[in-house]
């Protein structure tokens, strides 16, 4: 598994434990906001890690719908993450 999987893994799970996030339910501003410093987090853990999946011949080895996962997130919130996945 590469790097950049490993790191989406983490977050995805972070997040969508139940009780975690509830797409349903509008969050609190604080539940809001830790969230977003999450994925401000995870954006450049990945930049990191997709550096080292390159130096390491694991370059784009993450699934689409991870990707995707990953994508609503941030989108939820405000961040631009698709320099991360832009080739």
């Amino acid at each position: 598994m590469c790097v950049v999987s490993m790191v989406m893994d983490h977050y995805t799970e972070k997040w969508f434990r139940p009780y975690q996030i509830d797409f349903s339910n509008p969050p609190t501003r604080q539940e809001f906001d830790d969230l977003k410093k999450d994925v401000l987090e995870m954006r450049e853990l990945l930049k990191r890690a997709k550096i080292y999946d390159e130096e390491n011949g694991q370059k784009d080895c993450e699934l689409e719908e991870k990707k995707e996962i990953i994508r609503k997130v941030a989108e939820a919130v405000g961040i631009d993450i698709e320099e991360i996945f832009a080739s």
